[in-house]
C-alpha cells in the first residue's frame, strides 16, 4: 500500500480500487507506482493487436495489497521486526513498544494464504483489466484497525505492559523509525469486488484483520519459528549469592 502513501483521503473516509489514478507514493515507493504504472498501460493496450510485445489475449493487473502478515512473519516491510522487538522486550529505553504518533491512522492488511487464494482465484477467472486493472487485496478489518490497535494488541500478546506515544518529530532511533514506518501509513482501503466475490464463505484464513486474529497469528510465529519462552527462577537464603 506504500505507493498510496501521500494520498489525499476521499470524502467517504475509505480508498476504493477505482480511485487508483490519485495515487501518490511515498517517495520511497515511486519507482514501484512507475512499476504499477507499466502494468496498467499493458492492460489497456492488451486488447490491441498491433501492439508489437503484448498478446492480444494476455490480461494484466496491479494486485495492491494490506500489509502481508501470517506464516512465520517472513515480510520485514510488514510485522517482522516488530515481532522480533516485542520477543525481546520492546525498546531498549523502556522495554516497551511505542506508537509513532496518536496511533489512529487506519492500517490495512492480509494474511498471505488469503493473499495466495485471491490470486489464485484472479489467475482462474480474471475480470475484465478494463474495468478493473487496479485491484485492492485486503481484509475486512476495516477503519477499526489502527497503529494504537496493532502495537497493543502485540503488546498483550508478548506480555508488555507499555505502549509509550512518541511524537515522530522526537524520533531518535533511526532503527525504531524504520521498524514502526510500514505501521505509519493512513490508508482504508475497500476489497475489490472482484475478489471479495471470489472469497466465498469459509475460505478465509483471516477474515477480520490482523487484530481480530492475533491468537492465530502468535501461534503461527511460535510454531513456524520454534519459539519457545524460558522462565528461571533462582531461590535461597539471604547472602547465598543469588
Amino acid at each position: 500500500p506504500m505507493t498510496w502513501g501521500k494520498t489525499k483521503l476521499p470524502a467517504a473516509g475509505i480508498f476504493e480500487d477505482k480511485d487508483f489514478q490519485a495515487r501518490i507514493p511515498l517517495l520511497s515507493h515511486l519507482n514501484l507506482k512507475l512499476l504499477e504504472n507499466d502494468v496498467l498501460i499493458s492492460s489497456r493496450s492488451a486488447t490491441k493487436t498491433e501492439h508489437p510485445v503484448l498478446h492480444p489475449h494476455k490480461k494484466s493487473f496491479v494486485v495492491c495489497t494490506g500489509l502481508v502478515y501470517g506464516c512465520g512473519e517472513e515480510y520485514e516491510e510488514s510485522f517482522q521486526r516488530l515481532f522480533m522487538r516485542a520477543w525481546n522486550g520492546g525498546t531498549h529505553e523502556d522495554d516497551g513498544l511505542v506508537v509513532i504518533g496518536d496511533g489512529t491512522n487506519v492500517v490495512p492488511s492480509l494474511h498471505i494464504k488469503d493473499l495466495a487464494k485471491m490470486i489464485g482465484k484472479l489467475v482462474l477467472a480474471p475480470p475484465n483489466p478494463q474495468e478493473s486493472p487496479y485491484l485492492f487485496a485486503a481484509d475486512k478489518a476495516g477503519v477499526g484497525q489502527t497503529q494504537l490497535s496493532i502495537v497493543e494488541s502485540i503488546a498483550k500478546k508478548f506480555g508488555i505492559e507499555k505502549v509509550k506515544k512518541i511524537k515522530p518529530e522526537d524520533v531518535a532511533d533511526r532503527d525504531l523509525m524504520e521498524i514502526m514506518a510500514p505501521l505509519t501509513i493512513n490508508i482504508p482501503m475497500k476489497i475489490s469486488p472482484a475478489l471479495d466475490f471470489a472469497m466465498s464463505k469459509g475460505e478465509w484464513h483471516c477474515e477480520g484483520g490482523f487484530v481480530a486474529n492475533i491468537d492465530r497469528v502468535f501461534d503461527e510465529l511460535r510454531d513456524t519459528r520454534g519459539l519457545r519462552s524460558v522462565r528461571v527462577f533462582i531461590t535461597g537464603p539471604p547472602a547465598a549469592g543469588k
